[in-house]
């Protein structure tokens, strides 16, 4: 009798507008998540999936509202790109393009070219203007052993000019004013002398485009380059007078900026570290802590995995719609644990996290907030644990697309591992990750 009085009110409930439940129901979610149960006897597919979906988006919409409730308004405190300059380095393929397709082309036997750079980087490509179909005729102004170097090839075999005044992978600011006349190049940097170099050749370029920083990833492939793409910072880059945008037309470039143990990620990006155990010696518990600060509503914050294992066994924390999520799975123990934590991430505000692992609870701390998992877990399981290599930031691609985890895109300072603070710069590996240049601070 009960059951069929149920009956009569799910198919009151389950209308064909799923809407209409919220009528019903408001925000109780109780009285929703029973709805949700009546549903699946009386709704087809398709109207169950158009429920679903309209559920998940009010859930997500009632915790973004809190988070806009709760958070204060903390704007990005960055320079424009135009005062503090381009970062170059988050990847192997950031760069620069300059395109003169609206106004007039460079002369390659008379142009001035004028910039601001600093780097702790001896070698790195500063800029290239190429014949880029073959890269056979081209100017190349490098950093090379920590001196600046232009190398000009037409078609005979390429000159060389070095600029050997100072070493100039100080990280200072320095301003270099290229000059080329006919056959004649003249190369100075700040108030240092300048050098000159005759019967230069005169390169058929490519008129209409110039790369700052590195190339585009085919170029790399393709053709041997002298070195790898410049790791430092570019301002005020100047044409015959003319100044250039050198975010416009950009890939995995950022504002400039030095902030000693404050890492930044890029979008893809991530910084993997040894293990928990290559950190503290062995014990029933293992722990670890780190600071972050992000405009996203969702991406990874810190992960225990191996690469080649990770469906097996795993623990992740991460951000998903502005709340943080922490998840242990083990296979072999029988291990699986979700948890979200009832506090809003709010945009580029701060946060700390903690999370202490043992084998009768998991205590995970996001600021104030404390949250004691119990659990009956084996001292092997916690070895397993502290086996897992550690990822700051996200995944490699493969890993991230299994688990449907993002990078969170921000900044992260702080970052203690088994109860040792460990430098960003110690990472083993790191993909669009650069670990004292956090733009947003």
């Amino acid at each position: 009798m009960t059951s069929q009085i149920y009956e009569q009110h799910a198919k009151y409930l389950c209308p064909d507008n799923p809407e209409e439940i919220f009528n019903s129901c408001g925000d109780n979610m109780p009285c929703l998540y029973d709805a949700t149960l009546f549903n699946s006897k009386f709704l087809g597919q398709e109207n169950m999936n158009a429920y679903n979906s309209f559920t998940q988006d009010r859930l997500q919409a009632i915790r973004q509202s809190m988070a806009q409730n709760t958070c204060p308004n903390i704007q990005d405190a960055t320079e424009s790109p135009s005062i503090s300059g381009v970062r170059y380095g988050a990847s192997t393929a950031s760069h620069s393009r300059i395109n003169f397709q609206n106004q007039s082309y460079p002369d390659p036997k008379n142009f001035k070219l004028t910039f601001s750079f600093r780097t702790v980087k001896e070698h790195g490509i500063l800029w290239i203007w190429a014949n880029y179909k073959f890269y056979t005729r081209y100017f190349y102004l490098n950093m090379e052993n920590g001196f600046l170097s232009l190398e000009v090839k037409g078609h005979k075999h390429p000159k060389v000019m070095r600029y050997n005044a100072k070493r100039l992978n100080d990280n200072k600011w320095h301003h270099v004013e290229l000059k080329k006349k006919e056959r004649e190049v003249r190369l100075q940097v700040d108030d240092l002398p300048p050098q000159l170099l005759k019967d230069m050749p005169n390169p058929k370029v490519m008129k209409r485009r110039m790369y700052v920083g590195g190339v585009i990833s085919r170029h790399k492939k393709n053709f041997t380059l002298p070195f790898d793409g410049f790791e430092g910072c570019i301002r005020n880059f100047e044409v015959d007078g003319q100044v250039y945008d050198l975010v416009q037309t950009s890939r995995d470039v950022v504002p400039c900026a030095i902030t000693q143990g404050v890492a930044y990620v890029q979008s893809g990006g991530f910084a993997s570290f040894n293990s928990l155990r290559d950190f503290g010696p062995e014990s029933i518990m293992t722990d670890f802590s780190i600071r972050f600060r992000s405009s996203k509503p969702n991406g990874l914050i810190l992960s225990l995995l191996s690469n080649t294992n990770h469906m097996k066994a795993r623990v992740t924390t991460h951000i998903e719609d502005r709340s943080l999520v922490f998840n242990a799975f083990l296979m072999d123990y029988g291990v699986k644990i979700s948890q979200r934590i009832d506090l809003a991430i709010c945009d580029n505000q701060w946060h700390q996290l903690s999370v202490l692992m043992g084998t009768t609870h998991f205590i995970l701390r996001l600021d104030e907030k404390r949250l004691e998992i119990p659990v009956q877990i084996s001292r092997e399981a916690i070895e397993v644990i502290r086996s897992l290599p550690v990822h700051v930031g996200g995944l490699s691609a493969n890993v991230a697309m299994a688990h449907n985890l993002d990078s969170t895109i921000g900044c992260f300072k702080d970052l203690h591992l088994a109860g040792v603070f460990v430098p960003f710069d110690k990472a083993r590996r790191t993909n669009k990750f650069i670990p004292d240049g956090c733009p947003y601070i």
